[in-house]
């Protein structure tokens, strides 16, 4: 861990023990090229393989494919608007008021925005992974467990993977008591009720542990793969969300202070959607997504990848390429233009058949609406500020915020959360 001093730097630093000539991409065009053509496999297991053996991630081919399907059910359009409008939306004005039930003697509110938000979206992710945490210490619980998890799922950034995944597996075991064997006794029992004719199937609760019950896939059968599968949704639906916020925060007060006259923009989603768009494209959510060439290839623009050779697509060089946003692409810019046909958040979800699935959510289905745009835009509603006393902390190996400090003004969250 270390205090940051400034992330506008450069590439990633590879992980360790990866192989000496792996290619590391840096132009959007050849990484796209590479993300879409089906002769680049996804990296094999490897220190990984407990906590990632089976998931979305590892497949390819058919059995990629009908996972991927079986689990589309969980992005409908319905279900995160109405999630936003009747749980999300609601849960942060509350967590907000009672934030400013407790101001420091200078009125003002000084929280660490990594652990307000990784609390927060940790809803979010029990509700779509359909977990039975009710209580703020379930929830606590949860939270405190998600990291140490999702860590070990990419355990290569860390020289000292066994201390990581060791930590995970305990994690994992205390998870799969405490909440996965629950759940899954529950949603059996309902799966029961309906296949009697004693419950209506289309009232049975719309999340993962409902489509394990019901074997949408097969496979989910497995009881340990289907453990994997959920924590792999729990890691990625709290993460995504709560990685960008510190950058977006940072970028957005320092977009302000120079250009204060789009101060009065920060209750519009289109403004909005467009920094969280920045953000991303920026500051992607993982620092190099993987693939390996399955025969000698030559890309569009002329880069030689040899059979069997590593890429390491560099996503945030990627996203910064003078080549497709712009010569300024590695200044942060919510007003920038974005060709057609490239996405304006750059390579932060990924993209080809291996796209997240968790971006109608992230960004909402017309990129405005979505659950970050929306706490985005309610943090600043309610005075969030970085704290000038209290520098943020960043993790090393992952390029991620540990502690971000901010403080929050009372009188804003009071108006900010009055309508809600």
């Amino acid at each position: 861990m270390s205090t940051v001093q400034s992330h506008r730097t450069g590439a990633f630093e590879m992980p360790p023990n990866y192989p000496a000539d792996v290619l590391r991409i840096t132009r959007y065009g050849d990484a796209v090229e590479i993300l879409r053509n089906p002769d680049f496999a996804v990296e094999p297991l490897g220190h990984d393989a407990p906590m990632r053996e089976g998931t979305l991630l590892k497949l390819d081919g058919p059995v990629h494919l009908a996972r991927r399907r079986a689990a589309n059910r969980l992005v409908r359009r319905e279900w995160h608007e109405n999630y936003r409008s009747q749980v999300l939306l609601p849960t942060v004005a509350r967590r907000l008021r009672a934030l400013a039930d407790q101001p420091g003697e200078d009125g003002l509110v000084r929280i660490d925005l990594v652990h307000f938000s990784r609390r927060l979206f940790v809803d979010m992710a029990a509700a779509i992974t359909g977990l039975g945490a009710s209580s703020e210490d379930d929830f606590e619980l949860l939270t405190n467990l998600i990291e140490p998890m999702h860590s070990g799922s990419i355990v290569k950034w860390f020289a000292n993977h066994e201390q990581v995944m060791e930590a995970a597996l305990e994690a994992a075991a205390t998870f799969r008591a405490q909440f996965f064997e629950p759940s899954l006794r529950s949603h059996r029992a309902l799966a029961e009720q309906a296949e009697r004719g004693e419950l209506d199937k289309n009232s049975m609760p719309l999340d993962l542990m409902t489509l394990i019950v019901t074997r949408a896939d097969p496979a989910w059968a497995d009881e340990d793969l289907a453990l994997r599968t959920v924590i792999f949704y729990l890691g990625g639906a709290s993460n995504t969300h709560v990685r960008p916020l510190g950058f977006a925060v940072d970028e957005l007060t320092s977009w302000l202070a120079e250009h204060p006259e789009d101060r009065g923009l920060l209750a519009d989603q289109r403004f909005m959607g467009a920094v969280v768009n920045e953000t991303l494209r920026m500051y992607g959510n993982t620092p190099a997504i993987f693939r390996i060439a399955q025969k000698d290839m030559t890309l569009a623009s002329g880069l030689a990848v040899r059979n069997g050779q590593y890429v390491a697509i560099d996503t945030r060089l990627t996203g910064r390429d003078v080549g497709t946003y712009g010569e300024d692409a590695n200044v942060f810019d919510p007003r920038r233009t974005i060709p057609a046909e490239v996405t304006p958040f750059g390579l932060a979800f990924g993209g080809g058949r291996h796209m997240c699935q968790g971006v109608p959510i992230v960004l909402g289905s017309e990129g405005i609406n979505g659950t970050l745009i929306h706490v985005l835009s309610m943090l600043f509603a309610a005075g969030v500020r970085p704290d000038p006393s209290r520098p943020p902390v960043k993790v090393p190996e992952r390029d991620t915020y540990e502690v971000y400090p901010v403080t929050l003004d009372t009188s804003a969250i009071q108006s900010a959360t009055s309508a809600i």
